[in-house]
């Protein structure tokens, strides 16, 4: 019995770094969409116009497209994902891609807008 809860203690502590890690990722997914989002923010108080096929609805939201991948474009159907890359690179240095979930010249991120505001979704993960 007491061997069976040193093995069980050694699992639970091998199993903490997967943990760390997770929380390492939604941190960079945090980080990734405030860059985004003051990026856009920066741009439009320098005049540039936002794009205007981002959904004003948080249920319509579009993916933020990173490049053209394999010969499909992002911006095109089936994805229709919006294209933030005016603002490389005086407002950020790369359209930032998430660290688990990006594929396809899709970033991971999604965009919508309420009201006036831009609002840039990341799956955070537990």
């Amino acid at each position: 019995m007491a061997i069976l809860g040193i093995l069980l203690g050694f699992v639970a502590i091998k199993l903490r770094p997967f943990e760390r890690v997770g929380s390492a990722y939604n941190l960079h997914r945090r980080s990734d969409a405030k860059q985004l989002q003051t990026a856009l923010i920066q741009a439009m108080i320098d005049g540039h116009i936002p794009p205007k096929n981002v959904p004003q609805d948080k249920s319509q939201a579009k993916w933020v497209c990173e490049y053209t991948y394999k010969g499909l474009n992002c911006l095109d159907p089936p994805i229709s994902g919006i294209d933030l890359s005016y603002l490389v690179p005086t407002y950020i240095p790369s359209i930032p891609s998430d660290p688990e979930s990006a594929t396809g010249g899709i970033t991971g991120y999604k965009i919508y807008q309420d009201g006036a505001f831009f609002i840039i979704e990341a799956a955070f993960k537990n």
